[in-house]
């Protein structure tokens, strides 16, 4: 009956909550209804109202339109009725003393808003109304003809009293309030019913479970029934039975409890086993050593002393708490992992996990293991490694710092070299000169093996994503081993085969450098007998091409035992004193590493005495549209005078700088040569330049500095175009040349052909730039500017016949003037080589 008591106490009070809300909302939602069914029955009556009083209203015929809100006062039953005009004005109302005033409650101006019949609940004079507004409109025959617009003559309001509607209304929640009471009382009644029937075999499980208590195992609870009492019922009789089947040995079990002790000792690692509060549960003696505990309080288990003792120890106190002390929901976490730092320099791995009882978690087991050896082995291979790492980088710079010095006297030697090629010398002579060349360019070589192999070590070694052909990288690699294979007497054989004309995306210039390598070292290699290379597909899809190119020759080969250390770097597969045939041994790597960053790999066949065939594999994308062609730099190198072109040319090495200024006169440009970075800037300062050839490495003003300075100079004026010169032949250099203002890049040494191609693509005959600024301040659009430019070829025509009579006529000043006014205005609208023509004939006059 307790039970019962308490579903009786609880259920009354919400009983009578429920009752009440249910005659609120009742009572709420019926007066809505009401309401608003009251307001649509009397809606046709009004609107009909107000199309009988519309010409009243349209005459301003007061007593008229009076008349009729009487009339219509007395039909609806309202309490009072009103006619507005469109701004709210009363205009008659059935209580004359309203009329005149001016309607702003919130009600009466949504009536003078809506273009519709509208019902607003408001407070009357005596209590709530519901008003029923109706527009009133101007009776237009023309209008109910046509659909046009009309007008508003004003709003007929009806207010009918809600007070016996608003009775109905309580009546009714009072009704449905009264029923919900009484469903909640049968309800009650019915629930204390089933309650008491469930109640009764629960009383029997209570009282069989004091007697187990009582240490009566067979005590049994009958099963009368399926639901889920019955099931209870069984459950409990299973585990009576259970309990009594259950006999527990206290010799086994403190034979289990010793030999977990003996294996808890035993354990390399410290092991404390904790409970909930915390509360140690037990510890093996290692925990007691690592943590330097002495036994007399390990044995007191005492958890806050033991915290105590142990917290002070570690770098971060809390670490070691949070691991400890947890709340219970968090015993049930799976296992977790960290690490403590010891004050003393000491690591130990905490490796935390939850032990059940009866498959419950009620408590960590805390495994403590000393990581501190581990650590110092892992700091000193770290050591180790970062020092391995410095040193690779040291001798990366090294490589790189070395290569720049060899470049800087290398310019000097192979401009040199290339200059004397081109004079007619013969002989003997001509011997030294093709002699100074090739091992001008041998050099050349060995330095930048030297440098590749730098980046690739230093891992900035990128590749480039360009159109190319394999006919065409095979055509331009042989034509550079081709006179040495010639002078050998050995033959080049081609096959290109079906994969030579591909069009496809990849880096020509590592290709072509991977395939120079393996034939210049065929020839090498090769007596007697034929070089052969060839290029096939392996394997194709719609977007790429999986390709192999190989190189075969009839050489010495390769002996099995020297095969391994082939592509390592400094290494050659002659590694005797003797060294027959010379190299860096850098090759066979560097085109492995290339071939590593593009995807693709590199092998070989060899016979001893027979010859080799190596081999590499890459697979590169299909381009989307043909290869524009590109004539070769040697072929433009005397294809056009240059003479327009005016070079300020700054080298601080006083060889090369002379050997740029030779370089530059060879190609027809006309030069200035300064030595450092404040000269060129005066120079540049007081006269026209059509480029700026740019040294990098100066002292004092560098050529960085150099360039952004210039670019600060010519603000609002033309761009002058600066190539850098540089020996630093990295893409960092090349990216740090562009980022500081300058428009191209240009490695030493500088050759002819090199030179001619960069004074080719920066000689441009417009300056498009300053057109565009002239454009922009003298014409007023496409044909003003049309006009200007006509203007200016006829008075250009003009100046040159009056420096063409001046000259005929002996006049140099004349001729002087004609060609300064027209240099002036060549370099107002852009026209650079004009401009520059106009101040060689200038200087030459005076």
């Amino acid at each position: 009956m307790r039970l019962q008591s308490k579903v009786l106490a609880v259920f009354l009070p919400v009983a009578a909550v429920f009752a009440a809300l249910v005659a609120f909302v009742g009572r709420g939602a019926t007066e809505s209804i009401m309401v608003r069914e009251l307001g649509r029955r009397l809606r046709p009556q009004v609107e009909d109202f107000a199309d009988k009083i519309a010409p009243d209203l349209e005459a301003r015929r007061e007593s008229a339109i009076l008349t009729r809100l009487q009339a219509a006062q007395a039909f609806t039953g309202a309490e009072f009725a009103e006619a507005l005009d469109p701004s709210g004005v009363v205009l008659a109302h059935t209580n004359v003393l309203e009329t005149g005033k001016l309607r702003t409650d919130a009600g009466a101006r949504e009536a003078l808003d809506s273009d519709r019949s509208v019902s607003v609940r408001e407070r009357g004079p005596h209590g709530p109304v519901l008003v029923v507004s109706a527009p009133v409109w101007r009776p237009d025959e023309e209008f109910l003809l046509s659909g046009g617009p009309h007008r508003r003559l004003g709003t007929l309001r009806v207010a009918l009293p809600l007070g016996a509607t608003l009775d109905s209304a309580r009546r009714v929640g009072a009704i449905v309030a009264a029923m919900a009471a009484g469903f909640c009382l049968v309800a009650l009644a019915l629930s204390l019913g089933l309650l008491r029937l469930v109640l009764l075999p629960v009383r029997s499980i209570a009282e069989a479970t004091a007697r187990v208590a009582s240490g009566n195992y067979n005590a049994r609870v009958p099963v009368d029934s399926g639901d889920e009492l019955g099931e209870l019922a069984d459950s409990f009789n299973r585990m009576g039975e259970t309990l009594s089947r259950t006999v527990v040995s206290r010799d086994s079990l403190e034979e289990a409890l010793a030999i977990a002790r003996a294996a808890l000792d035993a354990s390399a690692d410290g092991v404390l086993v904790v409970g909930r509060g915390p509360r140690v549960v037990t510890h093996n003696q290692r925990f007691l050593e690592m943590w330097g505990i002495p036994d007399d309080l390990g044995a007191t288990r005492d958890s806050r002393r033991l915290i105590a003792f142990v917290q002070p120890q570690v770098e971060d106190d809390g670490t070691f708490l949070a691991g400890v002390v947890r709340e219970d929901a968090d015993f049930e976490a799976s296992e977790r992992r960290d690490l403590l730092k010891l004050k003393d320099g000491r690591v130990f791995e905490r490796i935390s996990r939850p032990y059940r009882i009866a498959g419950e978690a009620v408590g960590r087991t805390l495994t403590f293991r000393d990581l501190t050896l581990h650590f110092e082995g892992v700091r000193a291979l770290s050591q180790a490694r970062d020092e391995a790492v410095e040193t690779a980088r040291a001798k990366a710079q090294f490589l790189a710092n070395v290569s720049h010095e060899l470049r800087t006297p290398l310019n000097a030697v192979i401009g040199s070299a290339e200059l004397l090629r081109r004079e007619r010398v013969e002989g003997e002579t001509r011997e030294h000169v093709e002699t100074l060349a090739r091992a001008a360019k041998a050099l050349l070589e060995l330095v930048d093996d030297v440098l590749d192999f730098s980046k690739l070590e230093a891992g900035r070694m990128t590749v480039e994503r360009a159109r190319l052909r394999p006919a065409d990288l095979i055509a331009d690699a042989l034509s550079l081993v081709a006179p040495r294979a010639a002078g050998k007497g050995l033959k080049l054989r081609v096959d290109p085969g079906e994969a030579g004309y591909l069009e496809l995306l990849g880096d020509p210039m590592r290709l072509r450098q991977i395939l120079l390598n393996l034939l210049a070292n065929a020839v090498k290699f090769t007596e007697k007998g034929e070089v052969a290379v060839a290029a096939r597909p392996l394997s194709e899809n719609p977007s790429s091409v999986e390709l192999e190119f190989s190189v075969r020759d009839t050489g010495v080969g390769i002996p099995a035992e020297q095969a391994a250390r082939l592509f390592s770097p400094f290494t050659q597969g002659d590694g005797s004193t003797t060294r027959r045939y010379g190299g860096t041994g850098l090759g066979l790597a560097i085109s492995r590493s290339l071939l590593s960053l593009m995807g693709g790999e590199i092998g070989f066949d060899s016979e001893p005495g027979k010859g080799s065939r190596f081999w590499f594999r890459v697979r590169l994308d299909r381009a989307g549209a043909p290869a524009p062609s590109v004539e070769p730099a040697a072929a433009a190198l005397e294809s056009r005078p240059r003479d327009r072109l005016r070079v300020l040319a700054v080298e601080d090495n006083a060889i090369n700088r002379r050997l740029l200024a030779r370089q530059l006169e060879r190609l027809g440009c006309p030069v200035v040569s300064v030595s450092d970075g404040r000269e060129a800037l005066a120079r540049y300062r007081d006269e026209d330049f059509g480029l700026v050839l740019l040294d990098c490495q100066m002292p004092g003003l560098d050529g960085y500095a150099t360039a952004a300075e210039i670019r600060r100079l010519e603000a609002g004026r033309r761009r002058v175009p600066i190539v850098a010169i540089t020996a630093n032949a990295t893409e960092d250099d090349r990216r740090r040349c562009l980022d500081s203002g300058m428009d191209d890049f240009l490695s030493k040494p500088v050759t002819l052909e090199r030179l001619a191609a960069a004074l080719d693509r920066w000689d441009l005959p417009f300056d498009e730039r300053a057109l565009a600024a002239f454009a922009a301040v003298a014409a007023d659009g496409p044909q003003a500017l049309k006009a200007l430019l006509a203007q200016f070829l006829s008075d250009a025509d003009k100046r040159l016949e009056d420096a063409r009579r001046a000259l005929d006529a002996g006049d140099a000043d004349a001729c002087s003037r004609a060609a300064h006014a027209l240099k002036g205005a060549a370099a107002a609208v852009g026209a650079r080589g004009l401009r520059e023509l106009c101040r060689s004939l200038e200087a030459a006059a005076q």
